[in-house]
């Protein structure tokens, strides 16, 4: 890994960390940090775990597009801001390293959720659980894999 390389991703991974901080905090993914994210991503593709600047765009859109779809039928189901950021986490890694990330994250999502879920500390129907932690933890674990 170059020093380039390094550095693009150091910055990818302290930007998932903001957006964790944020969400969990005010759950919240916050437009000025995911819009600029996903522009340096894209800007950046030859330095990230994505195979080029094609990749991006397909990961981007690969990702975004059924998200988004399902957000607009089901609007329930995610927050805009966590549709936003996957559309980030497939420029930054592209769309086969993406879904590695987005199925690492619910994964991580299950261990968390289910547990609280059964011992009744968080409801089904009621209970505000931000995703934005779980797609940045699947994300972060990808990208640093994808990388060595």
């Amino acid at each position: 890994m170059s020093a380039a390389e390094a550095v693009a991703l150091a910055l990818l991974l302290a930007l998932l960390a903001a957006l964790v901080w944020t969400d969990l905090r005010y759950t919240l993914l916050p437009n000025k940090l995911v819009y600029p994210g996903i522009i340096a991503a894209a800007a950046a593709a030859p330095l990230l775990p994505v195979d080029g600047y094609l990749d991006a765009l397909l990961g981007g859109l690969i990702l975004f597009v059924p998200f988004f779809l399902l957000y607009l039928a089901k609007p329930q189901a995610f927050a805009g801001g966590d549709v936003k950021l996957i559309a980030l986490i497939g420029v930054a890694l592209g769309w086969r390293t993406g879904l590695i990330a987005l199925a690492l994250a619910s994964a991580f999502a299950w261990l968390i959720v289910v547990p609280m879920l059964l011992i009744g500390r968080w409801k089904l129907h009621g209970t505000r659980i931000p995703y934005g932690p779980y797609l940045c933890a699947g994300a972060a674990l990808t990208a640093v894999l994808a990388a060595t």
